[in-house]
């Protein structure tokens, strides 16, 4: 092993180019080496790693703790360079496999004994295989640390540039890949798959999409382009949504102001999605609810001071409220409402003076304080609290 080994020492630089010009034209390997890796750093690594093996093979034959330095610096670079992980194994292997045909053409030249022969491949075989298992293995850690490293910094540049346009602060956006002066749709998105809801729906627009991380589980984004307008975006009927996934919408707005306004209405709808547990909740939809939903306390309060009285638990409290929702939505007619309940325009009637006595007041007089009571008491429900949800992060 210790002649077969300083026979390959001798061979490697002739080997290594091999290496390296076969590395160019293999399919496997090609789009990993096409202008964008560093050359002196891949023949270096060539070297290195040839280096390693032919000496390990007369030294005995351990795997490598670390692999050669310069090895993880190549997967470095190509994590870098948008290299895909499967090519840098690929250009690897080309280099394994040359190195093994050296391997048996020089114990085949060198060892006459067919037993011995065998003996030495089998030791030579294990340990390459082993050698490159071990080594490959370490460089796709180094290459994906590298990548998660580069997404987290990639990831806090936009965050900051965000940050800083919807504070309002002079910034050079052209790095955010997104026209902040077009039309946009401010969204979040949470649950199981929000990026991907997300992509779906700006796939499918055909809108330019960007986003930024929110809490565990959610997403902070726009959709924005021509598409947005075109398509008069965000009242037409979405993807069907992702399972366990939701969506909160802003208003389509113009502009840098009109980026910030959207963001803030997508926000406060989104609250009131946590709340509701819709798929889809949009910001039009539920003005009024937003505009309480931040403050819980005052929000509790609005509802026991309208309709308090319609909340002592008792059994004809939710057919009370039940008959006072129908009795609004057909405009105030008791004649209407009736059908709507099943019940007869007198027993609406008799209803509508059981709550007036309750509440101490007129419905009539009432009537836009108590409705907006009944819309908030259907987000939180009975015993509900607004402050039940944790928010999205806002630091974007």
């Amino acid at each position: 092993m210790r002649q077969i080994s300083e026979r390959l020492i001798e061979l490697a630089p002739g080997l290594a180019q091999r290496i390296f010009d076969n590395q160019a034209f293999d399919p496997a390997s090609q789009r990993s080496l096409a202008d964008v890796f560093s050359i002196e750093v891949r023949k270096r690594s060539i070297a290195a790693s040839l280096d390693a093996i032919f000496t390990g093979l007369g030294t005995g034959r351990s795997t490598p703790d670390e692999p050669p330095a310069v090895s993880i610096e190549w997967a470095r670079v190509a994590a870098r360079s948008g290299i895909e992980l499967q090519d840098l194994v690929g250009a690897y292997r080309v280099g394994h496999g040359l190195t093994w045909d050296l391997i048996l053409e020089e114990v085949h030249e060198l060892i006459e004994d067919p037993a011995e022969r065998l003996a030495v491949l089998r030791i030579a075989s294990r340990f390459l295989f082993d050698w490159n298992d071990q080594v490959t293995m370490q460089m796709s850690v180094a290459y994906q640390r590298e990548r998660e490293r580069m997404y987290r910094d990639r990831e806090r540049r936009k965050r900051e540039l965000i940050r800083d346009v919807l504070e309002g602060l002079p910034v050079d956006a052209t790095t955010l890949g997104y026209n902040l002066r077009g039309p946009h749709v401010g969204f979040a998105a949470w649950g199981a798959a929000p990026e991907d809801l997300a992509r779906r729906i700006a796939t499918d627009l055909g809108a330019s999409l960007l986003t930024v991380a929110g809490a565990t589980d959610s997403v902070l984004g726009w959709f924005g382009g021509r598409a947005i307008d075109d398509l008069a975006f965000p009242d037409r009927e979405l993807p069907n949504p992702l399972p366990g996934t939701q969506l909160a919408l802003g208003r389509r707005c113009e502009n840098i102001e009109g980026f910030r306004l959207t963001h803030r209405q997508a926000t406060q709808a989104w609250r009131v999605g946590q709340l509701a547990g819709d798929d889809v909740t949009r910001y039009q939809d539920v003005t009024i609810e937003a505009l309480v939903s931040d403050d819980p306390g005052r929000a509790r309060e609005f509802i026991d001071n309208e309709i308090g009285a319609l909340l002592t638990g008792d059994a004809r409290d939710s057919v009370l409220r039940d008959t006072l929702r129908a009795y609004f939505r057909t405009g105030q007619n008791a004649a209407s409402a009736a059908p709507l309940l099943g019940v007869h325009e007198r027993t609406v009637a008799y209803r509508l003076r059981t709550m007036e006595e309750r509440l101490g007041c007129s419905v009539g007089e009432r009537r836009d304080e108590l409705a907006v009571a009944l819309r908030l008491l259907d987000l939180v429900g009975d015993e509900g609290d607004f402050g039940s949800a944790t928010p999205i992060d806002r630091s974007a």
